[in-house]
């Protein structure tokens, strides 16, 4: 059974620190099934056209 986190990118967690760790994670070959939601601007983007 496959488990599924949530990726926030944002200012404090710097898209330079996240996507390694990610990627390492990722490399161990575990049953991850990452979800990336929008954020910032393009999250209010999607909002206002739902």
């Amino acid at each position: 059974m496959s488990k599924n986190v949530v990726v926030i990118e944002g200012e404090d967690a710097a898209p330079e620190a996240v996507r390694p760790v990610v990627a390492l994670i990722d490399s161990l070959g575990l049953d991850i099934e990452w979800l990336h939601p929008p954020v910032g601007d393009a999250a209010l983007a999607t909002s206002l056209t739902d």
